[in-house]
């Protein structure tokens, strides 16, 4: 069995954030650097989208911060591997992209 390459889909996914979230639900207006409501606990004007480095990285007040993959991971409440799964099928990677499963 092989699993997705994680660090060849990070690449892929650097500097796509604006374009990834969308495409599971995130609404446009969210992916800004203004202090606004949070998609993720619905506060009203806790969270920004700062998307630093091209990591989709974001800061709530209440949620806490992370990059694209945690964005995932807290909107559709799955694992690293599952949200590493929906970027790889949003961006198309598909062969190439994984490794041998050595478990």
């Amino acid at each position: 069995m092989q699993r997705l390459n994680s660090e060849v889909i990070k690449q892929a996914a650097t500097g796509q954030w604006r374009y990834i979230l969308p495409c599971i639900g995130i609404p446009e207006s969210s992916l800004s650097n203004k202090h606004q409501p949070c998609p993720l606990c619905g506060g009203k004007d806790r969270y920004r989208f700062d998307d630093k480095q091209g990591l989709g990285t974001y800061i709530c007040n209440q949620c806490g911060a992370g990059d694209g993959f945690g964005f995932i991971m807290q909107w559709q409440q799955c694992s690293f591997p599952e949200a590493l799964e929906t970027v790889a099928r949003i961006l198309g990677i598909e062969q190439g992209a994984v490794e041998p499963n050595t478990a």
